[in-house]
């Protein structure tokens, strides 16, 4: 895990504990956003390296502040088809964001046939939306510069990249928590009454831990670690909501 991914679990972790579904009916003002950055088509032959300084996010009715999203300063490969790279996150006001803002620094270049270039490209992409936020959710935010080959050489040998600008989001499903040991410990969740697990996962090094991506529904969270009895709980996901468990008091093993 990168150190801007495990920052970012870190965060969203500690939002959880405050915000996500639990016994706490009270209402939160702020949602939770993670940004991905990503080219809808890579072109193998043209790997483009984003220099980014800082995410911004502006929200609708507000036209002079920008609100800046936590996240590191490096070099963001769009051809990365692994994941949807993280590129910021942060707590911001529940409402409508207007436009995203990422700021470029001067390291921006194009690899082709395994020789490096400078690109030009616009010290700031400004990435226009309409995308509802609400309190209490956190939402996946996806970035999108259109395709890799949207790209020009002048007579002088300077590549040009002309993206295509786009944003949507979704908010995000699934259970969290945090275990009483920091004793590295397996996450598995199962449908009501199966036999297999759906998905498993393992806690971080503070015994955090996120699942995400679940339908609406009942659960059984199944939790085992090494000189520990097994903890089993049924969690119920509710839509565009993670249902946080608090503290899991793991007992151990006689």
């Amino acid at each position: 895990m990168d150190k801007l991914t495990f920052l970012s679990f870190t965060f969203l972790l500690s939002f959880c504990m405050y915000s996500c579904s639990n016994d706490d009916p009270e209402p939160k003002e702020n949602a939770s956003i993670m940004v991905h950055l990503k080219a809808d088509s890579p072109n193998p032959n043209n790997n483009i390296y984003l220099d980014i300084k800082e995410v911004w996010v502006r929200m609708e009715n507000n036209d002079k502040e920008w609100i800046s999203l936590d996240g590191a300063s490096f070099i963001h490969n769009l051809n990365n088809t692994d994941q949807q790279p993280l590129v910021g996150y942060g707590s911001i006001p529940s409402g409508t964001i207007e436009q995203i803002k990422l700021s470029l620094g001067v390291a921006n270049s194009i690899v082709v046939n395994d020789e490096e270039y400078k690109l030009n490209i616009p010290e700031e992409l400004v990435f226009d939306t309409d995308e509802r936020i609400e309190s209490g959710k956190i939402y996946n935010i996806d970035l999108s510069t259109g395709s890799n080959n949207a790209v020009s050489i002048n007579d002088f040998g300077i590549y040009n990249f002309h993206p295509t600008l786009s944003a949507s989001s979704h908010p995000i499903t699934g259970i969290s928590g945090k275990l009483s040991t920091t004793s590295p410990a397996k996450i598995l969740v199962y449908n009501q009454d199966a036999v297999e697990p759906i998905t498993t996962t393992q806690t971080k090094s503070l015994g955090g831990f996120m699942v995400s991506d679940l339908a609406p529904g009942v659960y059984q969270l199944v939790v085992t670690a090494e000189g520990y009895a097994d903890y089993t709980r049924t969690v119920l996901v509710s839509q565009e909501h993670v249902t946080n468990i608090a503290t899991i008091e793991l007992v151990p093993s006689r």
